[in-house]
């Protein structure tokens, strides 16, 4: 997770609005209380790519620095995103 976020935080220093939403305070409202682990972690890593290629400006700068290989940065980005819920 560390290392993930040193590759897509917009600055030098993590703060908390740099984590996942998922790991910040849920709403009071519950709008992720529904959610499963799947959908949110499919959210998550469809994010964390899509960052981590407009951050490094191409898949295998991404997938080096994600450790995954580049097709499966160009799976991951072909698949819509995650409904929001």
């Amino acid at each position: 997770m560390i290392e993930r976020l040193v590759v897509t935080a917009p600055d030098t220093l993590i703060r908390t609005d740099s984590l996942p939403a998922t790991l910040r305070a849920v709403d009071t409202q519950g709008q992720e209380a529904d959610s499963d682990l799947k959908t949110l972690t499919a959210r998550f890593e469809h994010k964390l790519v899509r960052e981590a290629v407009e951050r490094f400006g191409n898949t295998r700068a991404a997938a080096a620095h994600l450790k995954i290989s580049q097709s499966s940065v160009v799976r991951r980005l072909q698949k819509s995103e995650p409904p929001q819920q």
